[in-house]
């Protein structure tokens, strides 16, 4: 199971899946109830949002019904720019209150998605940090086919900092940050990828053609819409714009 904005997590999901043998299945495609089959593994694939799970994952996570026997091998991996956070500590806690250990936990360093910050405009920069991870990836997946126990995170963070980290977190994700500028064609792509179904297209009361509107005072902040964006209309603060927009390069092929 996986959660992914700009396909990073996807990538490495797949990749793990098509080694194993095992399916990957966006949670944003998935019921709430999991009938998991005998001798089936089941991972955890989500990228780190300020030290944290993104709130989509935790949201899934809550609501998650697992049935059948136990997994073969229950495992987590984290996609990270800076910090796997406390997100090692998080799935744990998901899984024990349904009276489950985890078997392991991974972590890979990837190019950081959050370009109100980090600047992804250096195609060649991004890149290199991608076949870095590929490196790593090829390890991580022979971790898991050999089924190696134990916690394997990299970078994390005590707890009560992520917890300061989630305050900020919910700050950020309020919705009045975005902003969709007038280069907005009306596809309406960004408001049926959305997953917190914070976009609506709505027509303006001219009559104009329906254009994006933010319909929810907060969202996951994954920017799954600024970074899909096909004319690059909607930003966060003030350098998103030159800092580009980023989707793994499988997600083009």
């Amino acid at each position: 199971m996986y959660f992914s904005a700009t396909d990073n997590s996807a990538y490495v999901a797949k990749r793990i899946a098509a080694a194993t043998g095992e399916q990957a299945v966006s949670m944003t495609e998935l019921p709430s109830s999991v009938t998991i089959r005998e001798g089936e593994m089941l991972g955890i694939v989500c990228p780190v949002y300020f030290w944290n799970l993104p709130v989509y994952v935790e949201e899934f996570m809550q609501r998650l019904e697992l049935h059948g026997p136990r997994p073969s091998y229950l495992f987590f991996l984290c996609t990270y720019g800076t910090t796997s956070g406390a997100t090692s500590v998080q799935i744990r806690s998901h899984f024990s209150v349904r009276g489950m250990e985890m078997d392991a936990g991974f972590s890979l360093k990837m190019p950081d998605t959050w370009t109100p910050l980090f600047d992804l405009s250096d195609a060649e920069k991004v890149a290199a940090q991608n076949r870095a991870a590929d490196e790593r990836l090829e390890e991580i997946i022979e971790d898991i086919r050999s089924h190696r126990q134990g916690d394997h995170m990299d970078r994390g963070v005590p707890v009560f900092l992520a917890i300061l980290a989630r305050m900020a977190y919910e700050q950020a994700r309020k919705t009045k940050h975005l902003r969709i500028e007038s280069a907005c064609i009306g596809c309406g792509l960004c408001a049926k990828d959305c997953p917190e179904q914070a976009i609506a297209m709505k027509k303006a009361e001219d009559g104009a053609d329906a254009r994006p509107v933010m319909v929810k005072e907060k969202c996951g902040l994954c920017l799954r819409c600024l970074h899909r964006c096909p004319v690059f209309a909607i930003q966060y603060g003030s350098r998103t714009r030159k800092h580009g927009q980023y989707v793994h390069d499988a997600a083009k092929s």
